[in-house]
């Protein structure tokens, strides 16, 4: 390779990681994302770094935005709602008013609201909202209510059309948690509680995996790759599907005792969850307890990092935090901000500075 390929190379290397988040990190910088609100609580994350959630005020509980650390509340019609989703484009995915009777699923473009499925009375609701993807479309549920019993139905919504997962007004349907750009939709399915995979009208079910007798998914990546848990006699542990395999993944200090679960995934299969009440990532086949990135202050303060619930292609995590227990427990979103190592700055210096160099030997 010559020196003026290698330069080329190495400045692009650079900064696809730097761009990327992907360079390694000598730690992250932490924002508490509830500034003055009664309780916040963060649910996902966009390429902009748009953050979504749902937020207490004074009127009652209501889906938020963060954009560069300020929120907007996304209210609707007076009803309490929560955030579901956001996509790289901004929009974000709601649900707004009550489960079983007026339950609406939203798309918040700006601070302008489009209902994309509304409930058909006490019997026909919309029952929550899952996610949305990067072409607009919602995922959720709806609650059927019926003499005998009751069951739930998901469903994706994409302007006038309305696709079911697996069969309509089966009480043994797929509940869907989360939705990629394909249209490939992740659960589990209801009642029998075990995880499954959805496309283009096809059902497969996912292993469970060794030891374990119930599996739920939670997210799934553009590549197709899904996370969640199963749950055996051993305890709750968080799982990668790849190539509908179920791989364990790595709990803190080799403790499989505790409840892990894997919430999020990003499209350079970066993961995030918890274990047992710790917010965590997963990269590299490696674990890390992000509250190691937390301030003394904080920590001697009593606040710990709980769950990581989104990360996106940067490695910006959010997730939530928690002080004290109980009624008194103070709960807030937080967003945690990759910082490069300073090598990695260095190495695109240089090679900018090399960019240059080569670019006067031509001139002269």
């Amino acid at each position: 390779m010559s020196i003026s390929t290698f330069t080329k190379a190495s400045i692009a290397s650079s900064i696809i990681l730097l761009l990327s988040g992907q360079a390694s990190a000598a730690g992250y910088k932490f924002t508490d994302l509830n500034g003055t609100l009664l309780y916040s609580t963060a649910k996902g994350i966009n390429l902009s770094g748009q953050v979504v959630g749902t937020m207490g005020g004074t009127s009652g509980k209501s889906a938020v935005r963060w954009d560069k650390g300020v929120a907007t509340e996304l209210r609707y019609a007076g009803e309490d709602s929560y955030g579901a989703g956001i996509n790289d484009a901004g929009q974000v995915a709601a649900f707004s008013g009550s489960n079983w009777e007026n339950g609406k699923a939203l798309v918040w473009k700006g601070n302008r609201a489009t209902v994309v499925a509304s409930g058909l009375g006490f019997y026909r609701s919309i029952g929550s909202v899952s996610g949305i993807n990067n072409h607009g479309a919602v995922l959720g549920t709806r609650n059927i209510q019926e003499k005998y019993g009751s069951y739930r139905q998901s469903a994706i919504w994409n302007g006038a059309n309305t696709t079911y997962i697996g069969p309509e007004e089966n009480p043994w349907a797929p509940i869907g948690n989360s939705i990629n750009d394909a249209g490939q939709v992740v659960g589990y399915i209801d009642e029998s509680y075990h995880a499954f995979s959805w496309k283009d009208g096809v059902l497969t079910t996912l292993p469970d995996g060794s030891g374990a007798y119930y599996g739920e998914v939670r997210a799934v990546n553009n590549a197709g790759l899904v996370v969640g848990s199963t749950y055996g006699d051993d305890g709750n542990h968080a799982v990668l599907w790849n190539d509908g395999k179920a791989i364990g993944l790595p709990t803190l200090h080799g403790d499989n005792s505790g409840f892990t679960t894997a919430e999020a995934l990003n499209n350079v299969g970066q993961i995030v969850g918890q274990q047992s009440g710790r917010a965590l990532l997963w990269e590299d086949g490696n674990v890390i307890d992000l509250n190691t990135f937390l301030s003394a202050d904080l920590l001697n303060d009593g606040w710990r990092l709980t769950e990581a619930t989104g990360v996106n292609d940067h490695g910006w995590i959010v997730g939530n935090m928690v002080k004290g227990t109980g009624s008194a427990a103070q709960i807030h979103a937080f967003m945690l901000m990759p910082v490069p190592e300073p090598e990695t700055y260095a190495m695109l210096l240089a090679g900018l500075g090399l960019m240059g160099f080569q670019a006067r030997r031509r001139r002269a």
